[in-house]
């Protein structure tokens, strides 16, 4: 249909944007099916920076993700880890999605990555312009004492 249009036609440009579109959504299809393929307690050797990718890519195409902006300072040099990548990645979702809520829709969310000082692992730091839980909640979400607004709210 493309091909039969003339180049100067209206039609055309309207032809290519759903083209476009199209191909755009094929991606997203393919990325969640990814994500639900991945099997959980599968241990292997991988690279945590694929995972972050993975993740910001899957979210920051829902509505809620577009006013926040996602930073990646990540190590091109992270030495790969052993683990289980698909639970890997159920917390950076988790993580990204608390993030959002935080902020309620809108701010910066930076995630970045680095070897340990003796390289026997990494640190991975997710930070956010959130509200953040009160310090003295202390900084887990299981906290009975931490109020069930902010525990419900919790899903990591």
């Amino acid at each position: 249909m493309q091909r039969d249009l003339a180049a100067d036609s209206v039609h055309r440009e309207n032809i290519e944007v759903i083209i476009n579109q199209t191909m755009r959504c094929q991606q997203i299809v393919h990325r969640l099916l990814d994500f639900s393929r991945q099997s959980l307690g599968d241990k292997k050797l991988f690279d945590a920076n694929d995972i972050i990718h993975r993740c910001v890519e899957l979210i920051s195409h829902q509505a809620f993700f577009h006013n926040i902006k996602v930073s990646q300072e990540l190590d091109p040099f992270l030495p790969q880890i052993v683990g289980d990548p698909g639970q890997l990645q159920q917390v950076f979702t988790n993580l990204l999605l608390n993030a959002a809520d935080a902020m309620n829709g809108q701010g910066q969310i930076t995630i970045a990555s680095r070897p340990m000082n003796q390289g026997d692992g990494i640190i991975l730091t997710f930070t956010d312009t959130g509200c953040g839980i009160p310090r003295r909640f202390g900084i887990r979400s299981s906290n009975p004492f931490l109020p069930p607004n902010l525990r419900a709210k919790a899903r990591g």
